[in-house]
């Protein structure tokens, strides 16, 4: 899985065991097939919206030279792989490849497969020390992906519409409450400090 890392200070080390995303069972991914199935469909791309979503998080108190990792973390909301389309069948893999190339990025490893949920993989974590005594905030986002699409058949007789949801990329957090963020701060970084500091905390600003 390809994973970024974002803190809010100091300086971070990702920890990868084996790389690897958890797979949900894939059940009702199969896009409508009440008509015929509809092979190399051209595919348009309609609303299509891009943001950084919390997965996990936790929060606490450490002391100056302490530990603080992403290595265990309480899940806050779980996002699943899908495709769902209304006309004839088309391949679900297909359509998050031309999704794909639409968005000009490569998805994260297993964002392709419908099914996959972002289940965390403990074998990946960032990991620091504590540059002072405070409050911090450890946290894993991705950068979803939600797109609505038609598609018409090679016989151009043929048609129909759908929706997808995936995601672009997964980053480990590690934010410093207690530390004004730096110029140039990203969207998810502003809402792991939202979400898990405490107000009145300079990260929050």
């Amino acid at each position: 899985m390809k994973r970024a890392l974002r803190t809010g200070a100091g300086i971070a080390v990702i920890v990868t065991a084996v790389a690897g995303c958890t797979s949900g069972d894939g059940a009702q991914e199969k896009p409508s097939a009440r008509e015929k199935k509809c092979d190399r469909p051209v595919y348009r791309w309609l609303n299509v919206s891009q943001r950084p979503v919390v997965t996990d998080l936790n929060n606490g108190s450490f002391t100056k030279g302490q530990q603080v990792s992403t290595r265990e973390l309480d899940e806050v909301a779980r996002y699943r792989v899908s495709v769902r389309a209304d006309g004839p069948a088309v391949s679900a893999p297909a359509v998050l490849r031309s999704l794909e190339r639409h968005v000009d990025t490569d998805l994260a490893y297993g964002a392709k497969k419908p099914g996959t949920a972002t289940e965390d993989d403990p074998a990946v974590y960032a990991s620091r020390r504590a540059e002072k005594t405070g409050f911090y905030v450890t946290a894993r986002a991705v950068d979803l992906i939600e797109a609505d699409f038609s598609y018409v058949c090679p016989d151009s007789a043929s048609h129909g519409v759908g929706h997808t949801v995936t995601w672009q990329s997964a980053e480990e957090i590690i934010v410093t409450c207690e530390a004004a963020p730096k110029k140039g701060r990203d969207e998810a970084e502003s809402e792991v400090a939202r979400l898990g500091c405490r107000k009145g905390d300079p990260a929050r600003a």
